[in-house]
């Protein structure tokens, strides 16, 4: 769970920073236990190759969220073609 805090931590929004507070008494969060469970049409074989792709593949798509063209160039080709 701490590595996985770690690795998103620097892509947290400010409004989020509470969800990943990390509790001053770590004995107690290690007796939990937390599961996820997945979709079976998901595959995932190399979890944490997986994230780290995914990871750095952010800051390209906030700049094209952030570039109106983005969104001029899909509405011209899904709806105005």
């Amino acid at each position: 769970m701490f590595y996985f805090i770690r690795l998103i931590r620097p892509y947290i929004h400010e409004s989020m920073k509470r969800k990943i507070a990390i509790p001053s008494d770590v004995k107690k969060v290690i007796k939990k236990r937390t599961t996820v469970y997945l979709p079976n049409t998901l595959h995932i074989t190399q979890p944490t190759k997986n994230i780290y792709a995914i990871l750095e593949k952010i800051p390209t798509l906030h700049n094209k969220l952030l570039d109106e063209h983005t969104y001029k160039n899909y509405l011209y080709k899904n709806f105005l073609c």
